[in-house]
C-alpha cells in the first residue's frame, strides 16, 4: 500500500547522478529536476510525488523514462482513499 512506509535519506550527489541527470536533461527536464530526479532513481524511491506541471508532462510524454511512478499528489490520494 502507497504510504506504509517513509524512508528519510540523504543522497550524496555523485558523478552517476550528474551523468544521469544530463540524460534527463535531453528529455526535457530542466536542471534543478533533473539532479533531483537522478538522486531519487538512485534512492530507489516508489513514488514521486509533484505539483509540478512540468514535470508531470514530461513523464507523461515518456512513463518509462524513470523506473518510479511520479503523480500528482492529489491523484495518489484519491488512490489510496478508495
Amino acid at each position: 500500500m502507497l504510504f506504509s512506509q517513509q524512508v528519510q535519506q540523504v543522497t550524496q550527489t555523485s558523478d552517476e547522478i550528474l551523468r544521469r541527470a544530463e540524460g534527463l536533461e535531453k528529455s526535457g527536464f530542466n536542471t534543478y529536476d533533473a539532479i533531483h530526479l537522478a538522486s531519487e532513481e538512485q534512492a530507489g524511491v516508489d513514488v514521486f510525488l509533484t505539483t509540478d506541471d512540468q514535470i508531470l508532462k514530461v513523464v507523461s510524454r515518456n512513463e518509462k523514462l524513470l523506473p518510479f511512478r511520479i503523480e500528482n499528489p492529489v491523484k495518489c490520494l484519491e488512490e489510496v482513499l478508495k
